[in-house]
């Protein structure tokens, strides 16, 4: 049964940018330093589970709190997550476990959504509010199309006149030499910008935009999301701090974050196919 959610009082209000800037850091500090960077597919099945499973679990505890459902459930799908985070971190043999099957990290990620899914629905937490549902679709989805051949011609250019653009990619060192590592990587890198954008542009722009406001939130995540592009050519760092405010915005408008991903995801397949073809 679907409740009314219980409005915070001026305590709770206070205190959500601190909880939801808190919770974005530990996700940083799990999917950055953290993350298994070998194979792709761990790599990738990682960031879903940590940007992506984290956020969605701490969106329903914070907005459903007062909810007992909302509670309980996303409590279960928040330990869903960390505990086997937890015991890949400090167990041995549990982190190579994942990373000969990534799938085990995918199928966590999945259960986890799951619980926070159904504390979402018991206790009346409307997601959408968080980027995670389609948004106005009918504006982003003919625009998003548009942008997807702007894309190829940018980065056929891109690639062109940059040769740092051109030794870097493709960005894994079995995709350089062979198409259907390139193409496997590409796809661990679609299921990587899941949990990437809904991090970015779901659960910090939606969130942070309900305390200071949408152009003040793109703006916000802009600088540690440039950060995070270190060691990239030094033209990709730059158009990340440009391209994440402007995207953030994209899809404030959209009210989604599903354009961030599909965009992004055709960007970076776009760039790894161009240096491979260069």
């Amino acid at each position: 049964m679907l409740h009314e959610p219980v409005p915070r009082d001026r305590a709770e209000e206070r205190a959500f940018p601190i909880l939801l800037v808190g919770i974005a850091m530990v996700a940083m500090l799990l999917g950055g330093r953290h993350a298994p960077r070998q194979p792709p597919g761990a790599w990738a099945a990682w960031t879903v589970l940590v940007f992506g499973g984290l956020p969605l679990a701490s969106a329903v505890l914070l907005d459903g709190w007062r909810q007992l459902a909302a509670r309980v459930w996303g409590l279960l799908g928040l330990a869903a997550i960390l505990l086997p985070v937890g015991a890949a971190l400090a167990v041995p043999g549990v982190m190579p476990a994942f990373k000969a099957n990534p799938a085990w990290l995918v199928a966590i990620a999945v259960a986890g959504a799951g619980l926070s899914g159904i504390g979402a629905w018991q206790g009346g937490v409307d997601l959408s509010r968080w980027g995670f549902g389609f948004g106005d679709w009918r504006w982003w989805a003919p625009r998003t199309a548009l942008l997807w051949l702007g894309t190829l011609l940018l980065v056929a250019l891109w690639v062109w006149l940059d040769p740092a653009m051109r030794a870097y990619y493709p960005s894994d060192d079995a995709a350089k030499t062979s198409a259907s590592a390139l193409a496997l990587y590409c796809g661990a890198l679609t299921l990587y910008m899941v949990g990437w954008e809904a991090f970015w542009r779901g659960y910090l722009l939606f969130g942070m935009a309900r305390s200071i406001g949408p152009l003040q939130a793109a703006l916000f995540q802009a600088l540690p999301f440039y950060l995070v592009h270190r060691g990239k050519p030094e033209t990709e760092m730059i158009a990340s701090f440009v391209g994440g405010i402007l995207l953030c915005l994209f899809c404030w408008r959209g009210r989604s974050l599903w354009p961030a991903v599909l965009l992004h995801a055709f960007l970076n397949a776009a760039v790894q196919v161009a240096g491979f073809l260069a």
